[in-house]
């Protein structure tokens, strides 16, 4: 954490392993362990948005935020919760 400027965003996450079956396409979605900090900012990350996508894509979506671009990243995420 040293030497991370004010904003900077550290995520920290494990693979989380997968049911490996011909008829299992979930990876993405499953449960993982995610943890994040941003540098000079409070424990809400500095207003950046957890837990709005299951598993990978909810890493994918605290990314966009991070990069300003939110909108594009929810323009390309398909699911009943990607809204």
């Amino acid at each position: 954490e040293n030497r991370m400027g004010d904003g900077d965003l550290m995520m920290i996450t494990a693979d989380h392993g997968m049911e490996h079956r011909d008829d299992y396409g979930y990876h993405s979605r499953e449960p993982l362990p995610f943890i994040a900090v941003r540098k000079g900012r409070d424990r809400g990350l500095g207003g950046l948005r957890t837990g709005a996508f299951p598993g990978l894509t909810d890493i994918g979506h605290v990314t966009a935020q991070f990069f300003g671009v939110e909108n594009e990243y929810r323009g390309i995420v398909r699911g009943p919760w990607a809204k």
